[in-house]
């Protein structure tokens, strides 16, 4: 549990600059599911879901600018820390249209917090087989976005974000 408590605060101080920038109840539910616990501020189970999806249309309509999109971001690798099916299928279902707003927005904001390659690319990767899409369109943004990957990120970081859209694995964080 210590473990997962210290990668929690990592995480947030990693994107510190953007903690003025959302409420502190929103930062402390971050925390609250990066460490497992069912958030604070909500009495019951059904009302902590309703509150995450809520949470998750103020960090996605925030994502404008490095500051929002890392925070966005960074709700994803909670999603896939805590295995959470719902967030990581809405991840999944609107990671590419993120993408294609501002390319290099997204990719500046993994430069910047390069431990969230795995996930981000793997919700990018996972779209293109989500609600029977069948891989469709992943060669053509491939061939599109491969060179815009390769030069926003440091060439392992490149090599992973690739892969995981090529044939994405959801990472194993721990």
């Amino acid at each position: 549990m210590k473990q997962v408590i210290s990668a929690a605060i990592v995480a947030v101080c990693s994107v510190l600059p953007a903690a003025a920038e959302v409420a502190a109840q929103d930062a402390q539910e971050m925390v609250e599911m990066m460490i497992g616990q069912q958030p604070a501020r909500y009495d019951s189970p059904l009302a902590a879901m309703q509150g995450e999806g809520d949470l998750y249309d103020r960090l996605k309509n925030g994502a404008v600018n490095d500051h929002g999109m890392g925070l966005w971001l960074l709700y994803g690798q909670g999603a896939v820390l805590q295995a959470n099916g719902a967030l990581s299928g809405a991840f999944i279902s609107d990671m590419e249209a993120v993408y294609g707003d501002d390319p290099a927005l997204l990719l500046g904001a993994l430069d910047r917090a390069p431990w969230l390659v795995p996930t981000t690319c793997y919700f990018l990767g996972a779209g293109f087989d989500f609600e029977g899409r069948g891989g469709a369109g992943r060669e053509a943004f491939l061939a599109l976005s491969g060179p815009l990957i390769t030069a926003a990120l440091a060439e392992p970081l490149a090599n992973i974000c690739l892969e995981q859209i090529a044939a994405p694995e959801r990472p194993e964080l721990k």
